[in-house]
């Protein structure tokens, strides 16, 4: 044994419109990932992204992990935005929601929540239209200590589950200013993450 962890098994493939003994999943955004944890145990990743190239060294060419464009998947509704899976209840522990802004840059927010996002069940025969708000919260409380100031802030998604933004797969540094009453900067600069 290596020790490596092996990731999750990946949905990707558009559902047919009938498939026997298995629901339908539908998202409420036009490109991402999601990881839910099956009530019996195990984790599952469902994603509506864009076509990746996955290649195992030595194992020959690489395989797409996606068909079509979900990226243009604007409505829940849509063929292509069906995902089958199994019938149980799940717990959405994780998601990951893709935009581009009109310069065609990638933007992306990753959230967890290891107690769950939300919960839902997925009934054979049946689709279920997974609501995600995209929205992010920023929390920010500023205290004076002796050495100066003191800055925590939260940035949260969905049931406050922790999130992270990105530009281009890169982490997007999050600054802060504080102002005094007068409208005077008393303090700046980058926040840690963690």
């Amino acid at each position: 044994m290596s020790g490596a962890i092996k990731p999750p098994p990946t949905v990707y493939r558009q559902a047919p419109a009938k498939t026997p003994g298995r629901g339908i999943l539908t998202p409420s955004f036009g490109e991402g990932t999601i990881v839910v944890k099956r009530a019996g145990g195990g984790f599952i990743r469902v994603s509506w992204e864009q076509a990746t190239s996955m290649k195992k060294p030595g194992r020959g060419p690489s395989r797409e992990l996606s068909e079509g464009d979900p990226a243009n998947v604007r409505r829940s509704d849509s063929a292509s935005a069906r995902r089958a899976l199994r019938p149980g209840v799940y717990t959405l522990v994780s998601y990951r929601i893709v935009r581009r802004d009109k310069k065609g840059t990638r933007w992306h927010l990753s959230a967890t929540e290891s107690r769950g996002v939300s919960r839902f069940a997925i009934v054979a025969g049946k689709t279920k239209a997974l609501e995600l708000d995209p929205a992010v919260a920023v929390d920010v409380a500023a205290r004076r200590v002796t050495s100066g100031v003191r800055v925590q802030a939260s940035v949260t998604g969905e049931s406050e589950a922790g999130l992270t933004i990105y530009r281009n797969s890169r982490r997007i540094a999050v600054e802060y200013r504080i102002l005094d009453r007068q409208g005077a900067l008393v303090a700046s600069g980058p926040m840690k993450y963690g």
